[in-house]
């Protein structure tokens, strides 16, 4: 069973690279096939769908949610390249930081290896899982966490730098809640979106460099 799992989260840290979206599309396919068999099966004398296809189906429905429930609450995964990762960590300050919504964990990996204490906070639980094993594999269990948390419960006035891949929609009221919780001097570095009432102090490509002023 432990060789199993091992090799299911490898596989899933292997799809993260082709981006959670199409995988979801995939899967969302063979499901609706695999639905649209069971409803044909009555009316054309087709055999019974068996337990590997209702199980494929209920997974679909599973990915349906946790995706919809992260764009909801957050944003839906999209994985950061390395080459962004790397310039997010070039912009790193203090000792500790933290990772909004921290999908695979390469961003808490890659700060804890340049020398930070670094946290995740992700509310699916596969890509918790997944990142947390990739931690373990790394050795890095004294410097990287993940927790399975929703972020806005989360007070960040104890971090040096905070990370983000957000969207649109939720810019403004985390910049609200960034504003009130951290202390002078933070460093809060964006991917891909900016903060609307911010003037980022630094840009490299899609990723943004903001400091809070008190």
């Amino acid at each position: 069973h432990t060789i199993k799992l091992k090799l299911s989260f490898e596989m899933l840290t292997k799809l993260n690279e082709f981006g959670f979206a199409a995988v979801f599309l995939l899967f969302a396919f063979v499901g609706i096939s695999c639905s649209t068999f069971y409803l044909l099966s009555d009316a054309v004398d087709l055999p019974e769908p068996s337990k590997w296809e209702l199980g494929l189906i209920f997974g679909v429905v599973l990915a349906f949610v946790l995706w919809v429930r992260s764009f909801l609450q957050g944003a839906p995964y999209v994985t950061t390249s390395h080459e962004d990762v790397a310039r997010m960590v070039k912009l790193r300050k203090g000792k500790v930081a933290a990772d909004i919504g921290s999908g695979d964990g390469r961003i808490v990996i890659a700060m804890a290896k340049n020398g930070m204490k670094a946290y995740g906070y992700e509310i699916n639980p596969v890509l918790v899982r997944m990142s947390q094993n990739l931690i373990k594999e790394q050795k890095l269990e004294d410097k990287a966490f993940i927790i399975q948390q929703d972020f806005w419960t989360v007070s960040f006035e104890q971090f040096d730098t905070i990370t983000v891949f957000g969207i649109p929609h939720i810019m403004e009221k985390l910049q609200r809640k960034l504003e009130k919780e951290l202390k002078n001097g933070t460093h809060v570095i964006s991917m891909g979106f900016k903060f609307q009432n911010w003037e980022p102090e630094k840009i490299d490509g899609e990723v943004f460099l903001y400091v809070i002023k008190k």
